[in-house]
């Protein structure tokens, strides 16, 4: 057989594996990827919308593949179609801006909030931002609970987020600092005047001491200056720019920082118990306590990085009623993230889950991220704080949760 014909059989055959390893996502048109979730009607409406605002881009390669990384958060969110076809809209263009869609895929929560398109860009270049940084996600949703209280607009919760890195480096009370903060930082801080946002900025400063910070303090301004007061396409090239002008800095310093974490690997005089009589000992759990408290939150609304029964996020739920006096769990043993709840207690089998046992999910495309964290109820039920219901009882057993299931953890000795 010649050469020639040889080597076209062997390029052909590769192009015929390369197109079948992509056939689940690339094979089938963009309504087809929504079929299983959403009826014909529903799926029409996202189809026309997407279209209407992407053109024929709505069917490239790059769309479908973010359409199926969006689906998963969907469904846990219960969005609508047209809540759908706008958190795919405003994943693109965050995509365009170089965010890529991992690191802001936990704002699809809140995806229905944002007003305008540019309000969404910037909460994602925060969150971007924060994530190469390497901040706790206490701390992350601690800064956006504080921007939902006090209405910031999005470039006010950029300026935050790089404050506060900057204040970690520094080695200051992330608290007390977070408050100092919350007290001075205006609202809509992107309608400043030049020189008024530089003395706020001095002022949230004043405590910055090491050369290295100093230093590019300057750079900081300046940057935030470009980005201010840009809509549409001038934002998002914008965006590119500063992801290369300011962001390897702010990582230097975020990689410098010692980081807290949460002891998780707690002993017996850690966690109170000395002797205590089994009635009195949190470890052995009483399931008509956990119904009872659970109860009382039923129907608390959704809020990102809250944990009161005005407002509640999945981790701050569990947090909040398995420290309930009535449950009586240590504070110092359950963090605050539901990524950090999934390393404490010891890991339990589905097939064997109890009352009180603390059930994990992942809607991202890296199932080791967890993304939702509920409390098991018994008997094939779940608590947990969904966003679009509020805190609500739902079974496992429901197709979604069974398949983003990722693993449990059992801080208890005995359910009676």
């Amino acid at each position: 057989m010649p050469i020639f014909t040889q080597r076209r059989r062997i390029v052909f055959f590769l192009i015929s594996v390369l197109l079948l390893s992509k056939t689940n996502i690339y094979s089938e048109d963009f309504s087809g990827l929504l079929k299983d979730d959403f009826n014909k009607q529903q799926t029409l409406l996202i189809r026309n919308e997407v279209r209407k605002k992407l053109g024929d881009r709505s069917n490239s390669p790059e769309i479908k593949a973010l359409t199926s990384k969006i689906l998963p958060w969907a469904v846990m969110e219960n969005l609508s179609p047209a809540e759908f076809a706008n958190a795919l809209v405003r994943m693109v263009g965050s995509e365009e801006a170089g965010i890529a869609f991992e690191s802001n895929e936990d704002l699809l929560p809140l995806i229905s909030g944002f007003k305008s398109d540019e309000e969404f860009l910037y909460t994602s270049k925060f969150f971007r931002e924060v994530e190469e940084a390497e901040l706790p996600a206490e701390f992350r949703d601690r800064l956006v609970f504080e921007s939902q209280k006090k209405k910031w607009d999005g470039f006010t919760l950029v300026l935050a987020g790089r404050l506060l890195i900057l204040s970690r480096r520094e080695k200051l009370d992330t608290d007390v600092y977070l408050k100092n903060l919350s007290a001075k930082i205006p609202p809509k801080s992107s309608q400043l005047s030049d020189e008024t946002l530089n003395s706020l900025i001095l002022s949230l400063s004043e405590n910055f001491s090491s050369k290295e910070t100093i230093y590019r303090l300057p750079s900081l301004q300046k940057d935030l200056l470009s980005l201010r007061k840009l809509t549409g396409k001038k934002l998002t090239k914008q965006m590119q720019v500063s992801a290369k002008n300011i962001d390897p800095g702010l990582l230097s310093l975020g990689q410098l920082e010692i980081r807290e974490r949460p002891k998780l690997n707690l002993n017996a005089e850690d966690l109170g118990i000395t002797n205590t009589p089994e009635e009195k000992d949190w470890r052995y759990l009483s399931s008509g306590n956990l119904e009872t408290v659970v109860s009382d939150w039923i129907g608390t609304r959704y809020q990102y990085g809250g944990s009161s029964k005005s407002g509640t996020d999945c981790s701050g739920f569990t947090r909040s009623v398995l420290t309930d006096e009535r449950l009586g769990v240590p504070g110092k043993l359950l963090p605050r993230s539901a990524s950090d709840q999934a390393r404490i207690g010891d890991s339990v089998n589905r097939s064997d889950l109890k009352a009180g046992d603390l059930v994990f999910f992942s809607a991202s495309p890296n199932q080791n991220k967890i993304t939702h964290v509920g409390l098991s109820m018994g008997k094939g039920e779940f608590s947990h704080a969904s966003s679009s219901r509020g805190v609500i009882v739902q079974s496992l057993n429901e197709k979604w949760w069974t398949d983003r299931y990722t693993g449990a953890r059992r801080i208890f000795l005995k359910v009676k």
